[in-house]
Order: C-alpha cells, then structure tokens, then sequence
C-alpha cells in the first residue's frame, strides 16, 4: 500500500502543495485539467519504475501506457527531471527521477539502486530477492486508462494468455458474483471461440448461446475486459481513470462493489455524481474522496473528505463535486 505521493514536475503538474495521503480506497475528482490522471500514472510508475518490462499478459511496457493518453514525455512541459516521491506501507521511501523519456534514477530510503537492473531495488524493499518477488513487483500497479485502443490491445493480450487466465477462475468470477447481478441475460462465464472473446448465455428453453464480447454493449465490455486481467495477475494497486466511462449507474455499482471486494489499493478517478452516489452506499472500509484542483501556476492542491462527509452533503441536495472544487 502507498501510503502518500508528491509529484514535481511531472506531466501536468509542476508541484504540489504538500504531499497526497492517501487510504485503502481512494476517489480523485476535480475539474478536467486537475491533475487526476497524472497522479494515477505518476503511481502507475512508483512502485516498480523499470519502464523496459512488459506488464503481464498485455506484453507491453509501461512506456506504453503513457502513449494511450497524451503522449508519451514524463516531464513538466517537456523539459527538466521529474519527481515521484512515495512513502510505501512499510515506511520505505522511494523517489524516482525522471527524463522526459526514460528513469533517470531510483532511490530506497536514500540509497542510489540501478535503472537497469531490479535486483538491487527487490532487496532494498524485501532484504532479498527472487524472481517470484521480482515478478509480484512487476504487477504492482496497474493503470486502466481511459482508451478504446488500450482496451482492444488488451483483448488482443487477454487471448493469446487465455489458457492462464482461464486456470485462475477469473473467466467464472467475475460473471457470477458481479455481472450477473445487473445483466437480465443468465450468463455463466467468459470464454474463448474462434480466437474471439464470447459470453456464454443460458436461454430459457435449455439452450446455449456464445455471445461477442463486443455486443455486449461498450460499458460491460470495457468492465469485463478490465476485470479479468486484475482477477487473473492480481495487483496490489489498481488505478483505474474515468471509472463511469461507458457505464450505467447498475454497471458503476457492480464495478464499484467489485472493486471493494478484494485486498487491494485503489485509487480511481471520476466526473460522475453516480459514483460518487454508489461509493457512498457503500462506504468501503478506510476511503477517501480526495478533491484536486490545480492553480494557474500548476501547483496542485487537494483536500481530503470522509464519505460521511459527502453523505451529508448529499443529505441536504447538495452536489459534493462543486461544493469541494469550492472549499479547495
């Protein structure tokens, strides 16, 4: 778990105000130009910052990623060295320097570690190393960014591995403990047929059908898609942007509740009163709303509030997206 961030000069933001806290479960939201979808991939990058290595079943690295937003560069205006600077669970403290192409250096706890090699970044965090440790770094993070190309790149990914993702159930999960509940249709399971990815749907004469993923409709997709690469590799970090795209409230809340279900950290970003609705009706253990707001000089400011707190504001009509873009 990441238990704060403070990023400089990186993407969008030239700094912030003070470092980011963040809980278990954490929602970003703020005006468009805020700073939300920077700090998910400067959190995206932390964690493991060896850029070269492919994420898992995708088969790409996390250069990669960036090129499905807005580019690639890692630095503010494209110029100067980025920082990422993170207190881990354990009260490690890792900062990463950036280029605008590549990571510059690493530091544990004030210790100088390879840009090339994980073997010295591995012991720093665990005092060991193995590639099994080597290779649960690796999927750390990962980020769903806001992108119909990294989604069809993902499927693409998610059938050449299926055989792996199929041995970890996730193919079966997913569809019977959380679609099902928003989905009239009785569907059992995402599977494999003619190297496309299909839903299997019961009919109510007994029969089978194996329906296109992609006619499933652009929210249960881009959800099912998504989910059965974090069932399948389980991270210990997902960060998730524009978390209502595509998506009807009954979606959002299946999402959300999946989502909340599992062990890891989440930190996503939203526009949506919806979401905000469904974190609030289920008041996930140890959640944060996080409101941003960036000043003209690109410093990034945030305030932090309760989901009682956005209950309440609810409680008395009020749209707690405009209320914290005042109070910030």
């Amino acid at each position: 778990m990441i238990r704060e961030v403070y990023v400089e000069l990186f993407r969008g933001i030239r700094g912030c105000e003070k470092p980011i806290r963040l809980a278990r479960f954490n929602l970003l939201i703020g005006l468009n130009n805020s700073g939300k979808t920077s700090l998910l991939e400067a959190l995206f990058i932390a964690p493991y910052p060896y850029l070269s290595k492919d994420l898992p079943i995708i088969d790409i690295d996390k250069r990669k990623v960036f090129e499905y937003l807005h580019g690639y560069a890692l630095t503010y205006r494209y110029a100067n060295n980025a920082l990422i600077k993170c207190m881990l669970e354990k009260g490690n403290v890792l900062k990463v320097e950036l280029e605008p192409e590549r990571v510059k250096s690493i530091m544990v706890d004030g210790r100088q570690l390879s840009t090339t090699s994980d073997v010295d970044f591995v012991k720093a965090l665990y005092g060991e190393y193995s590639d099994d440790l080597s290779r649960a770094l690796r999927c750390y993070s990962i980020f769903i960014p806001n992108s119909d190309v990294f989604i069809r790149d993902l499927i693409h990914g998610e059938v050449r591995y299926w055989e792996f993702i199929e041995a970890t159930g996730a193919h079966v999960r997913v569809i019977r403990r959380f679609l099902s509940k928003v989905i009239h249709d009785v569907l059992t399971e995402v599977t494999l047929k003619r190297s496309q990815l299909v839903v299997r749907k019961e009919l109510p004469d007994g029969d089978v059908a194996y329906i296109d993923l992609r006619d499933q409709g652009d929210g249960v997709e881009r959800f099912l898609v998504a989910a059965l690469w974090l069932e399948a590799i389980k991270p210990r970090l997902v960060l998730w942007d524009d978390l209502e795209a595509a998506s009807h409230p009954s979606l959002i809340e299946a999402l959300l509740q999946w989502l909340t279900e599992h062990e890891w950290q989440v930190v996503a970003s939203t526009h949506s009163i919806d979401v905000l609705r469904e974190v609030v009706h289920l008041a996930p253990h140890d959640a944060m709303i996080i409101a941003l707001k960036k000043d003209p000089d690109d410093i990034l400011h945030y305030r932090t509030y309760t989901i009682d707190e956005v209950a309440d504001l609810m409680d008395k009509g009020l749209d707690p997206r405009k209320m914290m873009e005042k109070c910030i």
